[in-house]
């Protein structure tokens, strides 16, 4: 199977939208839309951040995990940080430190 080049088309799935639903959403044409998907027509940041409004995501939600590396995967990730964020300079230090521990 052909991986596409993007995550649209699996966030749409999710989503329960059919091709025709989204592009009604966001005003594109169907062709335009599964051209995207597909990635043989340009997708500009402006209609990247169209479509992840539309589908209620991130633009980096639709990207690849190549392609944003760094980007936290789940919803227990993304509470870890939270977290770390919201502690001051000595927790965090404590935090850093427990990790390490449990991970090494």
């Amino acid at each position: 199977m052909n991986e596409f080049p993007n995550r649209i088309r699996a966030h749409r799935k999710a989503k329960h939208l059919t091709l025709e639903q989204l592009s009604q959403k966001l005003d594109f044409s169907l062709q335009q839309l599964a051209d995207m998907e597909r990635g043989t027509r340009s997708l500009h940041y402006v209609r990247m951040v169209q479509i992840a409004n539309a589908l209620e995501l991130s633009v980096a939600d639709l990207l690849h995990d190549r392609d944003v590396p760094d980007r936290l995967r789940d919803d227990r990730e993304r509470r870890l940080v939270e977290l770390f964020r919201l502690g001051d300079v000595r927790q965090r230090e404590q935090l850093a430190r427990i990790a390490e521990i449990i991970l090494s």
